[in-house]
């Protein structure tokens, strides 16, 4: 039929290979005979918004530049009726020392910006204090990462095994996380990243200090990485290499840097659980990996070669801190998994609930929309208009198509990290996950595919 009514749910979508599995199971979840979920990229939800009576939000990007954006999006949203659930899928990775943790909430979120009827989800308790200590009405709960549901019993975990795209077994996988002295440091003259941060942030000294410390640190730790995955290489010439970069690092550095190595596979193919549910080791060095791999009871390396000031150290407590390349060499020799968590003084316990809960993070954040959506109207979903939308936005992209051809230097490569990001949904895919999520539910779930940015889920 063209037309239903139902309860609306928004799950928003900024980087795909990071959120989708997780989205999904989600929306399997939530779909019910009186709800419908729609799972798409974040700024095509925000088109069709004004098409319903109300509903739920569930994510960040109603503040698409956190709190240096305007209250547009949010305005629109709250217009039409949808009580927003803000969640940062990476809001308990911070870098630096307590000290500067703050520094960062406060950028991520100003809660007086938000409604009664809306609700903070936080990944643990420092954040929640930190933003219960402005004292608004807007309620705030402690969910966990839901994406670090990934234990042996999880629906995650189950569709991740069952529709996993690496065909490759026992590698030893890299995950860099280098994207200020990787991607922005070799575009200032185009991006000018530090002036534009510094003039958001009110020319504020610290967050200009803390950048350029950032920066500064991001081109060290490039260094160490290349060289370390240099001397396990030639120490290790029978083992096999993955180096999976972070979404906005570009690859043609690293393509660079180790052309002509046999025993190396560069790639942004994928999300970073495929590749780490069939290695061997994981190296990193304060990366969210730590915690999928940790969760998935991986071997990790957290490899810290020298004493940070401004990068995220919060997963050095998480597997086998090494500090050198010999250390290193002699971990991936012989690998183990190790579950205890080392809680030092910046106390990752505190910012990840997973740690210290059993309990399912996707459930509880589908309790809290359920519950949000009680009061909510139901609405007519109009298949035609919502396809109107997307025809007009295919029509706009397939007219940009040939000049972006033409792109060079720096905003051809800016142009490649957008669609990096979000390189749209494969159709074949998503049926075959939904076909998964099926198999582990007991209710039908209904998909229709859209477009490449937008899926619809019911039930």
């Amino acid at each position: 039929r063209l037309r239903v009514m139902k309860k609306i749910v928004f799950l928003p979508v900024e980087t795909e290979v990071r959120e989708i599995d997780a989205k999904l199971v989600m929306a399997s979840k939530i779909a019910d005979e009186k709800t419908t979920c729609f799972v798409g990229q974040h700024n095509v939800l925000n088109q069709i918004a004004p098409l319903f009576n109300g509903g739920v939000y569930m994510g960040k990007n109603i503040f698409l530049e956190n709190m240096n954006s305007t209250n547009e999006i949010y305005e629109l949203y709250k217009q039409n009726n949808f009580s927003i659930l803000w969640n940062h899928e990476e809001g308990a990775i911070y870098g630096g020392s307590k000290e500067k943790w703050n520094n960062e909430l406060k950028e991520l979120l100003d809660p007086n910006r938000l409604s009664e009827d809306d609700m903070i989800l936080c990944w643990g308790s420092y954040q929640k204090e930190y933003y219960e200590s402005f004292k608004v009405h807007t309620p705030i709960k402690i969910v966990g990462g839901y994406r670090l549901d990934l234990g042996n019993n999880s629906d995650l975990r189950a569709l991740l095994q069952s529709t996993n795209r690496v065909k490759q077994k026992d590698y030893i996988l890299i995950d860099t996380n280098c994207a200020w002295g990787n991607h922005f440091m070799p575009h200032q003259q185009e991006y000018k990243v530090f002036q534009e941060k510094a003039e958001a942030n009110n020319s504020d000294h610290l967050t200009k200090h803390n950048l350029l410390g950032l920066l500064s640190e991001d081109l060290i730790k490039i260094g160490f990485f290349c060289n370390l995955i240099s001397y396990l290489m030639e120490n290790n010439p029978n083992k096999h290499f993955v180096l999976r970069p972070h979404p906005t690092e570009s690859l043609s550095f690293y393509e660079n840097v180790f052309h002509g190595f046999p025993n190396i596979k560069i790639t942004k193919d994928y999300s970073a659980i495929e590749w780490i549910e069939n290695c061997s080791v994981l190296i990193q060095s304060g990366c969210t990996t730590a915690l999928e791999a940790y969760f998935l009871e991986k071997p990790i390396v957290s490899f810290h070669p020298f004493d940070s000031k401004y990068s995220v150290d919060v997963t050095k407590g998480i597997g086998q801190t090494c500090t050198s390349f010999a250390e290193v060499d002699n971990f991936i020799k012989n690998p183990t998994f190790k579950s205890e968590i080392l809680d030092n003084d910046l106390g990752i316990k505190s910012l990840i609930d997973n740690f210290n809960t059993k309990s399912s993070s996707i459930d509880v954040i589908v309790d809290e929309i359920k519950k949000s959506n009680t009061a909510k109207p139901e609405s007519k979903i109009d298949f035609r208009k919502i396809k109107g939308i997307e025809n007009k936005n295919r029509l706009k992209n397939s007219l940009k198509y040939y000049p972006r051809k033409f792109f060079f230097g720096d905003k051809q490569e800016s142009y490649e990290m957008a669609t990096d990001h979000f390189p749209g949904f494969k159709e074949e895919e998503i049926i075959k996950k939904i076909n998964s999520l099926k198999a582990l539910s007991d209710k039908q779930i209904v998909l229709n595919y859209l477009s490449d940015n937008l899926i619809v889920i019911s039930s």
